[in-house]
């Protein structure tokens, strides 16, 4: 049986700061649908770009910068909507403790 190697290494695939900051910064401040809004505007707009450079030779690095991008959103995303949580589950356990 034949192995395939992998077409990224985690290296090439893995968030730097420079791409965490920029996903920070169009998150920073968004409420559960902005924040929604970033993450699915990330996908529609880099999911079509990956598609096409994972079918097109030579254009490894180009589909990393986009899986790069994607990582990072979804981390941003997930520790904002985390934060719009607790700050919910704040608001409602006050609102029981008033209604007491």
């Amino acid at each position: 049986m034949n192995r395939i190697d992998p077409l990224f290494t985690a290296d090439q695939i893995e968030p730097n700061a420079a791409d965490t900051a920029r996903a920070r910064a169009r998150v920073a401040g968004q409420d559960w649908r902005g924040t929604h809004l970033v993450a699915s505007s990330a996908l529609c707009v880099r999911m079509p770009g990956l598609m096409a450079a994972l079918t097109m030779p030579g254009s490894v690095d180009i589909a990393a910068g986009h899986i790069r991008h994607l990582i990072a959103v979804a981390r941003v995303c997930d520790e904002r909507f985390t934060e719009l949580q607790a700050d919910l589950d704040a608001q409602m356990a006050a609102a029981r403790k008033e209604g007491e």
